[in-house]
C-alpha cells in the first residue's frame, strides 16, 4: 500500500497527521484480516518552502527537512502508528524522477504543454470568476514548482532533461 506521507516544511499538525493515522489502521485491519501488506509512505525532504525555511532558520535545507521529519516521526510514535515498513525520500529518487519525466516527454508528453492543455481545459469548464481565480492561482503555484525543479535540476550533477 502506497501512502502519500509529509512534506516535512514545518511541524506537524491534526490535518497532516490524519493522513497517517488513517492509513495505519486500514493497514491493521487489513493485517488482522490475514493480507500480507507492505506500507510504503514516501517523505517530500525538499521543496520550495522547505528551501524558503533555510535562509529563516539559518541552517541548511537538508536540515531542516530532517528536523521536521523527526517531528512527524515523534508525532505518529505519541499516537501510537506503526512504524511503514519503507519510507523513501524524494531526495533519493531524483534520479528516477527525471528518467520518469524522460519517459513522459519521448512519449510526447511535454511538461509545458501538458500545463499548459490542463490549465486551458479548466478555464473552458469555469464560468465563475473567482473560481477562474483559484484556479489560475493553483496552476501559477503547480508551474512555480515546475520550475523549481528544472532549476534544482539545472544546478545539479543530473544533466538537462
Amino acid at each position: 500500500m502506497y501512502v502519500c506521507g509529509a512534506t516535512v516544511q514545518s511541524a506537524p499538525h491534526v490535518g497532516h497527521i490524519r493522513s497517517g493515522v488513517a492509513f495505519d489502521v486500514l493497514a491493521r485491519w487489513l493485517r488482522n484480516n490475514g493480507y500480507e501488506v507492505t506500507l510504503v509512505r514516501n517523505v517530500t525532504d525538499i521543496d520550495d518552502k522547505i528551501l524558503a525555511k533555510e535562509s529563516v532558520e539559518n541552517r541548511a535545507w537538508w536540515a531542516v527537512a530532517a528536523h521536521y521529519e523527526r517531528e512527524f516521526q515523534n508525532a505518529y510514535s505519541i499516537l501510537g502508528c506503526t512504524p511503514p515498513t519503507v519510507e523513501p525520500r524524494a531526495t533519493g529518487h531524483i534520479t528516477q524522477m527525471i528518467e520518469l519525466m524522460q519517459t513522459l516527454i519521448a512519449r510526447g508528453m511535454p511538461m509545458n504543454q501538458l500545463v499548459m492543455f490542463t490549465l486551458m481545459f479548466v478555464r473552458l469548464l469555469t464560468t465563475e470568476n473567482f473560481l477562474d481565480k483559484k484556479l489560475m492561482i493553483y496552476f501559477q503555484l503547480e508551474t512555480r514548482k515546475v520550475n523549481l525543479v528544472k532549476k534544482i535540476h539545472e544546478t545539479s550533477h543530473y544533466g538537462n532533461l
